[in-house]
């Protein structure tokens, strides 16, 4: 080959490489040298193509995208998704559930003690009334003993002392006396 031939070459080449527009696809010398691939609609080679006078000037060979590796991949995330949400969802009612014993033991643990409280209540109020029903017996016991001894110092007041009146010791069902607050039937009750 002829120098003027090599020269005419280098000279597409560097028109080609000068204003052309980088190819979508590299050609296969270009993508092996490493060197930027140029088209130009003046030739069917780029310009490095035609500065060496290639024979064939072909786009790399693209390969085709692998769908198969995605698609594995995405039916793995997929799966992944569901088994999360289902332990989620498993999760989820297990905490509700929870919740739920929660409140009822809340309402549970409420009601017990507004029972105790109601219980304390009421045992201060029995402990308190059965304090005036001990004073209201110690009387009674009292006026017991009192005719126990006048029977016993005067043997003729015996028939007398089954007759006595107690009505006068009464008024209005509770004891007559200082400090007396029971009733009858809470003496006798209590007895």
């Amino acid at each position: 080959m002829s120098s003027r031939s090599v020269l005419y070459r280098q000279l597409r080449g560097t028109k080609i490489n000068d204003s052309g527009y980088f190819a979508m696809v590299a050609c296969a010398r270009c993508v092996e040298k490493g060197l930027g691939c140029k088209m130009s609609s003046l030739s069917k080679k780029c310009g490095n193509c035609e500065s060496v006078g290639a024979s064939v000037c072909e786009p790399v060979e693209i390969p085709l995208p692998d769908f198969s590796r995605i698609d594995a991949a995405l039916e793995k995330l997929e799966t992944q998704e569901e088994e999360t949400e289902e332990a989620l969802e498993a999760d989820e009612a297990l905490a509700a559930a929870a919740l739920e014993r929660m409140r009822v033991a809340r309402s549970k643990l409420q009601r017990l003690r507004k029972q105790r409280r109601l219980l304390q209540k009421r045992e201060k109020r029995l402990f308190d009334g059965g304090l005036e029903d001990v004073e209201d017996l110690e009387r009674l016991e009292a006026l017991e003993e009192f005719n126990q001894d006048l029977a016993s110092t005067n043997p003729e007041a015996l028939a007398e002392a089954a007759t006595v009146d107690w009505s006068v010791f009464w008024v209005d069902g509770s004891v007559a006396g200082p400090g007396s607050g029971g009733t009858a039937q809470q003496a006798v009750g209590s007895s």
